[in-house]
């Protein structure tokens, strides 16, 4: 691939970050944390009025990625590039289904996703919960030696089902009672378990935490964590200047459309605020979880030989740009978090500016684990700033996306929809919407300069034609041909 890079890679294992490792011949164990819908609207990445004690422990003992971006700002194509370290080729790969369209040529590969190699290499690999989209043992067969869905049917309290007056559900809820009453406190007792069934092995843990998707919901005492008074309002909260939003943004669709929000409240500073406040409940319950599993490593004496990765399968819109959900190109969208800890690293509690994608954590881990990767990745490793956060970098973070629904008119045509690629760099984002999925003619380009504009509130693209020539020249950098044409 053609991403410039200057990370050179090195073998870490000489490293004084791994004189813990000898007891496994230096490969160290895994224990790989997702959770769905994270933003970094965290403690350690600079948002102190939010509660959450055991991800900025986590941070403070590891490393923090402060430009970490997902490849598609989508559940189930953010979990694909992140499993089999591909970037996006075909038009599934920008939805929820790419395991399933992609069921043949995974089964083709010599190793069908990250975890399947270490399972190849004498690892004990084993999911619990969320880790691909649906159905981990479905979508990737070979990689788990055993798959964990404790929360498949757990039992909710009833509150969880009160429907809304036009039978939908509510998109917030609390209730009284244990962190099990929901499914993410279930998840943690298993992933609990499963450490003190797997010490004394070579093992994989993968754990996927649901929250703070929608609803937001969370034990009452979550929620009372916040003062909804107090709760930052949004910076943004309104269409960027000099875009088509039909294009570029949507109609906050996995909102509105799955869950009960009363016509105009969106507009209502007051219910706006309730949202947002359920989404920080929803962030510090998650936080407790992550917590309890952390402890577990301790308790166990096992953090002296375990990599422990905590990722966010993208971030999501709390109202600025107007705009609540994920599924677009913007950096709210695009960014999220990436906390890395090594046993006995020498970067503990430091932080990584370099624009690092999700499709690197696979060859990156392979690295750690002194392992080969297979051709053809998508990435590139950034094990050396484990060793030094303040290495060079690479230059560009890519990203892709493609409108699912119309502002005016609901659901788009698939057919006519645009083609969405995005290039972040170091002061700039870059996007380029097309009528083919490696070009065409050009639609429309947006360009933000987050120097001057971090929000992404105002799109300069035409009071910089020769910025956006010499992006449109490094746009196809990620080794994907593009060849736009600015439409006549």
């Amino acid at each position: 691939m053609n991403r410039p890079l200057s990370i050179l890679v090195c073998c870490l294992m000489a490293s004084a970050a791994y004189g813990e490792l000898k007891e496994t011949n230096g490969k160290p164990n895994l224990l790989f944390i997702a959770v769905d819908d994270l933003r970094p609207q965290l403690g350690c990445y600079g948002e102190s009025w939010m509660k959450t004690p055991n991800i900025d422990r986590l941070a403070a003992s590891g490393l923090r990625f402060t430009r970490h971006y997902v490849q598609v700002a989508t559940c189930g194509a953010s979990r694909h590039a992140l499993l089999t370290g591909l970037r996006p080729s075909v038009a599934a790969d920008y939805n929820n289904y790419p395991f399933k369209v992609h069921r043949k040529e995974l089964a083709a590969r010599p190793a069908e996703s990250f975890f399947h190699l270490l399972k190849q290499n004498g690892y004990h690999t084993t999911s619990v919960g969320k880790i691909s989209h649906l159905d981990s043992q479905r979508d990737l067969p070979r990689s788990w030696t055993e798959v964990l869905n404790p929360a498949r049917s757990p039992k909710l309290p009833p509150t969880f089902y009160r429907k809304a007056p036009n039978g939908k559900r509510y998109p917030f809820e609390s209730t009284e009672g244990s962190d099990k009453i929901y499914p993410d406190g279930v998840l943690a007792e298993t992933a609990v378990s499963q450490l003190r069934k797997l010490k004394g092995q070579q093992f994989a843990l993968a754990v996927g935490f649901h929250k703070p998707h929608l609803p937001f919901n969370a034990p009452q005492k979550y929620w009372d964590l916040y003062d909804p008074r107090k709760i930052p309002a949004i910076p943004f909260p309104r269409v960027p200047d000099g875009i088509d939003p039909r294009i570029s943004l949507h109609p906050s669709f996995e909102l509105v459309r799955q869950y009960y929000v009363p016509k105009g409240s969106l507009k209502n500073e007051d219910y706006r605020r309730k949202l947002r406040h359920g989404y920080c409940a929803a962030v510090s319950y998650v936080d407790a979880q992550v917590g309890k599993v952390l402890n577990e490593l301790d308790r166990l004496d096992l953090s002296k030989n375990t990599i422990v990765v905590l990722w966010g399968d993208h971030g999501w819109h709390l109202g600025e740009l107007g705009t609540w959900g994920k599924h677009t190109a913007f950096e709210r969208a695009l960014r999220s978090p990436l906390l890395v800890r090594l046993p006995g690293m020498k970067a503990r509690g430091q932080a990584s500016d370099a624009l690092i994608e999700t499709v690197d954590i696979y060859p990156t881990l392979a690295e750690l684990c002194s392992l080969t990767p297979p051709k053809g990745l998508g990435g590139d490793s950034f094990a050396e700033l484990l060793d030094d956060p303040k290495a060079a970098g690479p230059t560009e973070a890519f990203g892709y996306h493609r409108p699912w629904t119309d502002l005016a008119d609901g659901y788009r045509h698939k057919e006519k929809n645009p083609w969405g690629k995005t290039m972040r760099t170091d002061r700039y984002r870059f996007t380029v919407w097309t009528t083919e999925r490696t070009g065409g003619e050009i639609v429309q380009v947006e360009l933000y300069d987050h120097k001057t504009d971090p929000e992404e509130s105002s799109n300069i693209a035409e009071k910089q034609p020769e910025l956006v020539r010499t992006m449109l020249a490094r746009i196809g950098d990620d080794g994907i041909p593009f060849n736009g044409k600015v439409k006549r």
